[in-house]
């Protein structure tokens, strides 16, 4: 197992103040084993069985456990301020390729997380090298790692500068591990499929690769990738009817994160062009 040196995000990104000032989000240095550790018991309980009573519940990871009036167990979230969890940062993208392809990767039995699953085409951890040439923007610094995911488990990293735009779409904690952040994307990917390999590195981890067909001509791909504001009505439909019918059909195959990074697009293609208050 290789520690990897990930970040962790100790602050909520989203508050309830009502004036719409930047705030500052505050990192830190955390590792792969500090996330094994924490966020991965959430759903494990050691009982003694000799005293025949709780030892540990990973449970109390996610926040407080309590009773109320009508003896109903009521869990209060912790915010990552006060979260004991390591709590890395977690990130996913779809790459959808110029001709009509978000093209996903198949989870091993060996994957640690989620095997056999399908799951999005870049999924995995923000790493503290990241945060390199990023200037202190957070938005670069989930780019830059989804990217290098991406570029990771589709098989780019032999293309010298795979041309990638990516946006940040979405954002959940994880309560399965316990309450970790995870930020989703998706990325245009102006590059050949058939470039893009399982490399012997990832083959222990990735089976391969599967595609959901969307209606995106190049001019659709174009608008998109460059964020205009407009896209057509019946474009929109389509491109949400086929998510639809990916997740019905292959629901019992849907990695969590691969679930919520469709869910996100869609909402993301949905709100094209809407006035945002």
């Amino acid at each position: 197992m290789t520690n990897t040196l990930c970040t962790d995000l100790t602050t909520e990104v989203f508050t309830s103040g009502g004036d719409n000032k930047e705030a500052a989000l505050h990192l830190q240095k955390t590792d792969y084993l500090a996330s094994v550790c924490t966020n991965e018991v959430t759903l494990r309980r050691v009982v003694s069985k000799e005293m025949g009573y709780e030892i540990f519940n990973g449970l109390r990871n996610i926040g407080l456990i309590y009773s109320d009036a009508k003896g109903e167990a009521i869990c209060e979230i912790f915010p990552l301020q006060k979260s004991p969890c390591s709590n890395h940062i977690g990130i996913s993208t779809l790459a959808i390729t110029k001709t009509g392809k978000i093209r996903l990767t198949k989870q091993s039995e060996k994957s640690a997380i989620y095997p056999r699953a399908l799951a999005p085409s870049g999924s995995g951890s923000a790493n503290w090298s990241d945060l390199r040439n990023t200037g202190g923007n957070f938005t670069r610094f989930l780019q830059k790692a989804m990217e290098r995911e991406l570029i990771e488990e589709l098989g780019l990293k032999h293309l010298r500068k795979p041309k990638i735009q990516t946006k940040v779409i979405g954002f959940a904690r994880i309560l399965n591990r316990g309450g970790k952040p995870e930020f989703f994307g998706v990325s245009f990917l102006d590059v050949p499929e058939e470039q893009g390999k399982v490399s012997n590195k990832e083959r222990v981890f990735t089976e391969g690769f599967e595609e959901i067909i969307i209606p995106a001509a190049k001019e659709l791909w174009d608008t998109l990738s460059a964020d205009r504001s407009q896209i057509g009505a019946e474009s929109k439909q389509e491109i949400c009817q086929a998510i639809d019918d990916f997740i019905a059909t292959n629901q019992y195959r849907l990695s969590p994160s691969l679930y919520l990074n469709l869910r996100f697009f869609k909402e993301w293609i949905e709100s094209i062009g809407k006035e945002r208050g």
